[in-house]
């Protein structure tokens, strides 16, 4: 069970790491020259009207791509990209649930980019559970702070779970994702009292 624990962690950090180059690659070629071709085409716009929309839906869905695989916002903190993560998933649950983020994080808070990383995922599996599964009316993600340590959470309002489903609420792979950071998560929920995902981590205290 442990070869196949590391294993399986070291296919979680090759994916990420193969995430991010791939992402960063679109974001550097493909996508700019996208971005170059329709500031040419938009010269002549009357003429070419079908074609500055058709390529103004392919930036679109280029930019969501590299959003999927990793947030840009990533390298700029968790802070940040927790941000942009509850307004993207706000658009997609269109008020239904409100989901809104609390912090008291302020300047760097000293995780390494895979801590980071982990810490999203965690975070963006937490809350598309709460939308698909929980019928929540309130989602609340909190990122805070204290003497090295950080706490992650996300509540929702919604049924609950009767017992932890680990293949259908992904739940397996939250746990694998905080036992590769070395973070304790734990998981509360009972029907009819929604659920709450918490995650605590030590910061490692090196200044970028």
């Amino acid at each position: 069970m442990e070869a196949l624990r590391g294993l399986n962690r070291r296919l979680v950090r090759a994916d990420e790491a193969e995430r991010k180059q791939v992402a960063r690659d679109l974001h550097d070629t493909a996508l700019q020259q996208l971005f170059f071709v329709k500031q040419g085409l938009f010269r002549h716009k009357d003429a070419l009207s079908t074609q500055i929309d058709l390529l103004e839906d392919t930036i679109q869905t280029l930019r969501r791509t590299i959003r999927g695989l990793r947030p840009p916002l990533l390298d700029q903190g968790l802070p940040m990209a927790l941000h942009g993560l509850v307004e993207e998933m706000c658009k997609v649950a269109g008020g239904s649930p409100a989901i809104a983020l609390q912090s008291n994080v302020e300047g760097w808070l000293g995780l390494s980019d895979e801590q980071a990383t982990a810490l999203y995922r965690i975070a963006q599996e937490a809350i598309s559970n709460a939308m698909k599964h929980s019928q929540a009316q309130e989602v609340t993600v909190s990122l805070d702070t204290e003497d090295g340590r950080t706490w992650l959470r996300v509540a929702d309002d919604g049924a609950g779970m009767a017992e932890e489903r680990e293949g259908h609420y992904g739940l397996v792979g939250m746990r694998e994702r905080a036992a590769m950071i070395g973070a304790r998560l734990d998981v509360a929920s009972a029907p009819g009292q929604g659920t709450r995902v918490a995650v605590e981590i030590v910061s490692p205290l090196v200044q970028p």
